[in-house]
């Protein structure tokens, strides 16, 4: 069980699924099977933005792959939200 403002980090070597593992729990990508559960509530399938709101959020492993919008200035970028 996660405490209040707790981290929880995912590890594991290339190819192993983390980050399709931590997209998923996101709400980022579809989930093929099976369920997810946060706090005993089933959170299988929502948004992003439902995601978030339960407290979850994701750090992207390349940040200027993945992290920001290349295209926007800097203040586009640590305003923006799902």
């Amino acid at each position: 069980m996660c405490l209040s403002g707790e981290i929880l980090g995912l590890t594991g070597i290339v190819g192993a699924g983390r980050t399709e593992l931590a997209t998923t729990l996101f709400g980022k990508d579809l989930v093929k099977s099976g369920k997810v559960y946060l706090d005993g509530q089933d959170i299988t399938g929502l948004t992003t933005k439902a995601v978030m709101k339960k407290g979850l959020n994701y750090v992207t492993e390349d940040r200027f792959l993945n992290g920001i919008f290349t295209i926007s200035d800097v203040a586009a970028n640590t305003t923006a939200a799902c």
